[in-house]
């Protein structure tokens, strides 16, 4: 028996970062870019992501940006009750 549960969740996470996020290509990004990134997805699995962008004024990290939609989980620990890497998020 696993002590571990996931949770799913829906972002708006911004397409300047996808390639670092999905391949660890962080070509264009800046040292900042690539650090906002690391911390956000730090405790997360990742499902899919839609390939469908829109304008997003709230994106998960960032400013206000072209984003798509993530889907990611959080995973716990039963016995402590601890969400990784909820602190991070909005």
């Amino acid at each position: 028996m696993s002590d571990n549960k996931n949770m799913v969740f829906d972002c708006e996470f911004p397409t300047w970062a996808l390639n670092y996020l999905f391949n660890d290509d962080s070509t264009d990004l800046t040292p900042d870019e690539v650090a906002m990134v690391d911390s956000w997805k730090e405790h997360k699995g990742f499902f899919s992501c839609s390939d469908h962008p829109f304008f997003s004024w709230n994106p998960v990290f960032g400013l206000a940006s072209t984003c798509v939609e993530v889907t990611y989980c959080y995973t716990s620990d039963f016995r402590t009750g601890d969400w990784k890497g909820h602190e991070h998020d909005r």
